[in-house]
């Protein structure tokens, strides 16, 4: 059965953190510790990724995670109904990582419900072909489905993607720069990848690290967008 995150499996472009997120998904059904553990983990690449493609953000003196989701710029571009989940992601999964105490089912479903709040955000501002999705608990699996869903092995593979070391962002940045034939600054009116897409009348990137969203509507928090789409903004009340 798919997963909530399955959808960005088949999006090359989040390759960075898709299947992290859908790992952290399935590790619930090896416990919540688990759980939470990888959904921070998760959200980690995610908030890399946006750092890495998205050039109009400059990178805090450290990039570990509670410097990336601290600093002003980042803040200044997500939604402000974000903060607060993103927080709840990184306390918990810190707790998980760093007590072994242990975590209600309850609190780790929320945090997989707040990345996911997340990961819409990012598919928003950045996809390409984005879909409005809503979070379903009822594709979380469980730790009884573990016999029939998860193989050790693919358990195992679980446990240890979550210590993986980054390579650091300034070399994640380069080094795509480096595979798209930039050097050094570039056309502040293109994007890192593919074609131009239509928004609120208006064509821009997909991809816009120079900040061209920015420059034409002022901002890219959920609310200012909503009203040039006319949507309801529902993935912002994952609570």
């Amino acid at each position: 059965m798919a997963g909530n995150f399955d959808f960005l499996l088949s999006q090359s472009d989040y390759g960075d953190f898709a299947q992290a997120a859908v790992d952290a998904e399935r590790s619930m059904l090896i416990s919540t510790i688990n759980c939470a553990a990888a959904t921070r983990r998760a959200l980690e690449l995610a908030v890399k990724w946006v750092y890495k493609v998205d050039r109009n953000l400059s990178l805090p003196y450290r990039d570990n995670l509670s410097s990336l989701t601290r600093h002003g710029d980042f803040l200044n571009i997500i939604d402000e109904d974000l903060e607060p989940l993103i927080v709840y992601i990184i306390k918990l999964g810190n707790l998980a990582t760093h007590t072994g105490k242990s975590i209600d089912k309850t609190k780790a479903m929320v945090a997989l419900r707040n990345l996911f709040a997340f990961i819409q955000w990012i598919d928003y501002c950045y996809g390409y072909d984005y879909e409005e999705r809503g979070f379903d608990e009822s594709l979380v699996p469980s730790p009884h489905d573990l016999a029939t869903t998860l193989s050790g092995k693919e358990a195992e593979a679980v446990k240890a993607a979550a210590q993986v070391e980054d390579v650091p962002l300034e070399e994640q940045r380069n080094a795509t720069d480096e595979g798209r034939g930039f050097k050094g600054s570039h056309d502040p009116s293109a994007g890192v990848f593919g074609s131009p897409r239509v928004f609120c009348g208006s064509t821009f990137r997909s991809y816009h690290p120079q900040g061209a969203y920015r420059r034409r509507f002022g901002s890219r928090r959920l609310g200012d967008r909503e009203k040039c789409r006319g949507g309801s903004g529902s993935f912002r009340h994952a609570q």
